[in-house]
């Protein structure tokens, strides 16, 4: 995953990031899937 800030390399920050995927796949596609399906019946 890219971010276009780049917040894990500007030396300005102070913080250490780690960024894994795939954390909560499922759930997140799931409620994205079940978000669109209502939009698309509106």
């Amino acid at each position: 995953m890219v971010s276009r800030y780049q917040v894990g390399r500007d030396g300005l920050l102070n913080h250490d990031l780690q960024v894994e995927g795939g954390v909560l796949g499922s759930e997140c596609a799931a409620l994205l899937k079940s978000f669109f399906q209502l939009k698309r019946k509106k």
